[in-house]
């Protein structure tokens, strides 16, 4: 950039750093030179960019919505990935739909909490995390939308958070428990009626 100016003048230059991705965080020193047209005077000049932890979350499961037994447990193992500029832990949560619950398997001691941390995951690096749906005890009819909310929270200053939507729903199921009836015969005939309750 070239500028003309009088006596204790000022002008504003705009600088613009391009990276093909997320630098490592750490302090970085950019070189720059201004050089005095008139008098042949180079004055040296250096700007310091300082880089933070750069979280970026990201989940992947291998269902679009994700089949639920309307009256047992339904476990879910999820691919959490880092894709921040560094080793990075993520706080994750789960929030239920009214009447479910929905816990961490493995992310705690506590198996089917609600919360758990990832620990540190590398650049570029992904993990397993197991979850467990509950339905409520009255058995949800076949084909009932619900949905799960993740929720990511980076251990990083400051944090980001993302929500992740995770949707279920119930699917058919034979019951192995029916219902039986005997009708009083007629002409020597003995009718027996059976009953098996399906979801649906």
């Amino acid at each position: 950039s070239n500028f003309t100016l009088q006596g204790k003048a000022t002008a504003d230059v705009s600088l613009t750093v391009v990276y093909p991705e997320a630098p490592e965080p750490g302090l970085y020193r950019i070189d720059l030179v201004g050089l005095d047209v008139d008098n042949a005077i180079t004055y040296p000049l250096s700007v310091y960019l300082h880089v933070l932890d750069i979280p970026e979350f990201r989940v992947e499961y291998d269902y679009t919505v994700v089949p639920v037994h309307p009256a047992n447990p339904t476990n879910l193992t999820v691919r959490v990935y880092n894709d921040g500029n560094t080793k990075i832990g993520y706080d994750l949560f789960l929030q239920a739909p009214a009447g479910w619950s929905a816990g961490f398997t493995d992310l705690s001691n506590d198996p089917g909490a609600t919360s758990g941390s990832t620990g540190l995951i590398a650049k570029g690096g992904q993990m397993d995390v197991s979850m467990q749906f509950t339905p409520p005890q009255v058995s949800t009819a076949a084909g009932t939308p619900r949905t799960v909310t993740l929720t990511a929270i980076s251990q990083t200053e400051p944090s980001q958070t993302w929500e992740v939507d995770i949707p279920l729903e119930a699917y058919v199921y034979n019951s192995p428990q029916f219902n039986a009836a005997c009708i009083k015969p007629e002409d020597g005939t003995l009718l027996l009626m059976f009953s098996s309750p399906i979801l649906e």
